[in-house]
């Protein structure tokens, strides 16, 4: 083995000045002692620079022939990080624990580029010191190469704790942001912290396989939750903040990772909460079978278990209505013993424990209208007849109903909710008019302008279903308050998407209702006279 003397002088500049990376690394060695009793780093100087890989025993791999500072376990690896990084850092000396902990992005970028895969210690030291960046040092990493050079760092190092946990932090740190909102500010509020993306960073990460980075290093350490909820929270963000990175998920098959998670992890509320989170988004595109077949029993599992986490219920039922969007026997099969009803019962107890998170009865109804649309396209079964659908569709019906009446300025809420009456009245209207849907929808359609048409649909659904949907509007004041928007002479009136105009909406409403008691048929005609 060939050594030398490690060089005084400092190389030509790489990321940042010779002097900023200088600052960063002892430039002197005590004569005498060997080179490796300078460093702080166990590794640094035995490791495979390239690569990291450990020398066989009893030898030691050829150095640098010009400042003895980096190792090679083969000629093509001291050509590749000659050409890397290394000829503009030869000569600067090895890093200090104090200057690591200082370092400047461009400088950090040059550490992990030059010693990240040699030395595990110094990696994890480099992620520390970057998870304590702010945002503009953070895309000033970024822009130093220091995605590429953490990718690598755990590629070579894909099995060790100690670089995994603060890399995985520093992956999610580096595509995401957590900022403060307010209530009803964003999609997931719930007047805590959420992620923001950052599409540029985003971009790179993906490119240089972040994604399989994530699903390795979950991997490795399924039974640290923590460490889980972190790389299963990143993979959420990546599955949502683009079409490539939701690709990447599901190609690197990240979904049977976050499912293992959830269910090794099934009493932890915040992994549960980054999972279902991922899944939510995920699940919309992913068509497999198998993988919805896995991850709806989860979901149901967390939501059971973590009912007083509104978080968890809202997550879980966005992934629960993606998951329900495909076949549905493969989902009734799924959900078995009891079904899609098991899965309506789940949420519905969600809505009820949440009355007053908006987001909660916004999701939950989406899911509710999505399942009972899916079992409405199941051949009848026993476990499905009698007293106990009844009582389900009671119940279900009755949960929409009552986030309507309970957030009655909220347009979402009043949107969905008029187009879950609507999806519910086709298959059980008795159930619905029983619930009070006529007098939601009617309610809606009178505070919410912008909801008029789904309101309109409710209504129309219910009175064209049966004769007890028609007597249910009647009941509820549908009549005069077709009559006080007829009297409104609001422009919106001109048109809708049916091609028809809210008036002649509204007239066919009225001549369906005509088809209920006489007392009725004369106060319809009389409004209609009227207008």
């Amino acid at each position: 083995m060939r050594t030398q003397s490690p060089s005084a002088s400092v190389g030509s500049s790489g990321c940042g000045s010779s002097e900023s990376v200088q600052t960063a690394l002892y430039g002197h060695h005590m004569e005498g002692q060997r080179l490796w009793e300078a460093s702080a780093f166990p590794g640094i100087l035995e490791n495979c620079a390239c690569c990291g890989r450990d020398p066989p025993p009893e030898k030691d791999w050829p150095r640098c022939a010009r400042c003895g500072l980096r190792s090679y376990c083969s000629r093509q690896h001291q050509v590749e990080s000659w050409k890397r990084s290394h000829s503009k850092t030869c000569g600067t000396g090895l890093p200090a624990p104090a200057g690591v902990r200082a370092a400047s992005p461009e400088v950090l970028a040059t550490l992990l580029g030059e010693f990240g895969r040699a030395s595990i210690d110094l990696a994890a030291a480099c992620c520390q010191r970057a998870l304590a960046y702010k945002a503009v040092e953070l895309n000033d990493l970024a822009r130093a190469d220091g995605v590429q050079c953490l990718l690598a760092t755990m590629e070579a190092n894909r099995t060790h704790p100690t670089l995994l946990r603060p890399a995985c932090q520093l992956l999610l740190k580096l595509i995401a942001r957590k900022v403060e909102l307010e209530d009803g500010a964003h999609r997931w509020s719930f007047s805590a912290t959420t992620w923001v993306c950052d599409d540029v960073v985003a971009k790179r990460l993906i490119a240089g396989g972040a994604v399989a980075a994530l699903v390795s290093a979950a991997s490795a350490l399924p039974r640290n939750a923590a460490h889980c909820e972190t790389c299963c929270a990143a993979l959420g963000v990546f599955s949502s903040v683009s079409a490539d990175g939701l690709a990447a998920v599901l190609g690197a098959q990240a979904l049977q990772t976050i499912v293992s998670t959830m269910k090794l992890h099934a009493a932890q509320a915040s992994v549960n909460h980054a999972c279902c989170s991922a899944l939510a988004d995920a699940l919309a595109a992913d068509a497999s079978a198998g993988i919805r077949a896995h991850a709806i029993p989860a979901i149901l599992t967390a939501m059971r278990t973590h009912l007083r986490q509104p978080q968890i219920q809202a997550h879980g039922a966005i992934a629960l209505t993606n998951a329900a969007r495909g076949d549905a026997a493969a989902l009734d099969a799924a959900l078995q013993p009891r079904g899609i009803d098991e899965a309506s019962r789940v949420v519905v107890d969600a809505m009820r424990a949440h009355l007053q998170q908006v987001v909660v009865q916004q999701c939950g109804i989406d899911a509710l209208a999505t399942l009972v649309s899916i079992a409405s396209r199941l051949p009848a079964r026993a476990s499905r007849r009698g007293a106990a659908r009844s009582a389900l569709s009671a119940s279900t019906a009755a949960a929409v109903v009552t986030a309507m009446h309970a957030h009655e300025t909220s347009e979402e809420v009043q949107r969905h909710g008029s187009t879950a009456i609507a999806v519910l009245g086709v298959h059980d209207t008795a159930c619905v008019a029983r619930a009070g849907g006529a007098r939601a929808a009617i309610l809606a359609l009178r505070a919410q302008p912008n909801v008029w048409e789904a309101a309109w649909g409710a209504l129309h659904c219910l009175a064209g279903s049966s004769a007890e949907g028609r007597d249910a509007v009647l009941h509820a004041g549908g009549v005069e308050v077709l009559q006080e928007v007829m009297e409104s002479g609001d422009p919106a009136m001109e048109g809708t998407a049916t091609g028809k105009s809210r008036i002649e909406l509204i007239q066919e409403l009225l001549c369906m209702l005509t088809d209920s008691t006489p007392a009725a048929k004369t106060k319809i005609d009389a409004a209609t006279v009227h207008c």
